[in-house]
């Protein structure tokens, strides 16, 4: 468990300083309603939503979960698989963009 953290960690930080938090009233039908893993202080975990124009970033702060629904740069979305805002994937049916 610990491995695959420390790499989710690295994409997500990666993910984070080229995506921007989004208010779920921007798109009431896109939330992050789930519950996060715990996860240890500084690190981070990615999950996907409903639409792969969006994730959401799980973290600890101050010892609690926190979520925040993060949109991808315009010409990428989502892919749970690589964990990253890929641009590949606007291309494929049923990307929700």
């Amino acid at each position: 468990m610990g491995p695959k953290l420390m790499r989710l960690c690295a994409m997500a930080l990666l993910l984070a300083l080229a995506c921007t938090p989004v208010s779920e009233a921007q798109d009431p039908k896109i939330t992050c309603d789930l519950v996060c893993p715990v996860v240890p202080p500084g690190l981070l975990v990615v999950l996907p939503t409903l639409s792969c124009k969006y994730f959401c970033k799980c973290e600890n702060v101050g010892g609690t979960p926190k979520t925040t629904l993060m949109e991808c740069p315009p010409g990428t979305g989502f892919n749970p698989v690589l964990e990253v805002c890929d641009p590949a994937l606007v291309l494929v049916p049923g990307c929700n963009n």
